[in-house]
């Protein structure tokens, strides 16, 4: 997509030429978008809380064979995170250049990318590259999701002696559930006006991502580590 969208534009250059406001990453404070003082001051929590701390990455870490299988996967990915840019918000930039005035919200930017620019038989292989991550994506919350309601809360809480088929049993129940409230809170969950959805994900995981640690004010300031492995 990187690529396509740098053809269309007229090449490195043109793009740059055209797009240069739009390529400061320190923006003064009273900027209604990216103050320089909102990213020194909270970003970097959300960043360290979604690639060190959220329980659905952290789980395939924690999946390697061995500890430095995982260190070195960490160190891979990290790699592949400073991708990114050209990956997510390069193409958005090219599309703000090319097809502004068509834009209603800025979700629509990577659709109309794919519609324009993409041959049909590549679009298919992309369309269905993104529905293996959002399928990937998906399958690893209701996992966790569903590890931390069963063994946190019901292993935990409710039964300590209840056995691994009932434990097992209760996550698929509760997976379940989760995914029934998930499907029915949808609609109400509306995203505001002119504000697309990468925003409006990580406004809520800026409030609730860092306090999930543990739920409990004290726990929050001062993270504990568990007594014993789950």
């Amino acid at each position: 997509m990187f690529g396509l969208g740098l053809r269309a534009c007229g090449g490195w250059r043109e793009l740059l030429a055209h797009n240069e406001p739009r390529l400061h990453m320190v923006l003064p404070a009273d900027h209604p978008g990216l103050p320089w003082t909102g990213v020194l001051a909270g970003m970097w929590i959300v960043e360290v809380y979604y690639c060190g701390l959220n329980q659905f990455i952290v789980q395939r870490n924690l999946a390697a064979r061995s500890l430095r299988d995982g260190q070195l996967g960490v160190i891979f990915a990290a790699g592949l995170w400073l991708l990114v840019p050209f990956a997510i918000v390069m193409p958005g930039i090219m599309a703000a250049q090319l097809y502004g005035p068509e834009l209603a919200t800025p979700d629509e930017a990577f659709p109309t990318l794919m519609r324009r620019l993409v041959p049909d038989g590549l679009r298919g292989f992309m369309f269905a590259a993104i529905a293996g991550a959002v399928t990937s994506s998906l399958a690893s919350m209701l996992n966790s999701a569903a590890m931390i309601a069963t063994m946190d809360l019901y292993h935990r809480w409710l039964d300590r002696r209840a056995p691994p088929a009932r434990l097992v049993a209760v996550g698929r129940v509760l997976t379940l559930a989760m995914v029934a409230a998930a499907a029915a809170l949808a609609p109400a969950c509306r995203i505001p006006d002119g504000a697309g959805s990468s925003s409006t994900s990580s406004a809520f995981k800026a409030t609730s991502g860092p306090a999930w640690r543990r739920c409990s004010c004290s726990d929050c300031l001062c993270p504990t580590s568990p007594a014993r492995p789950a």
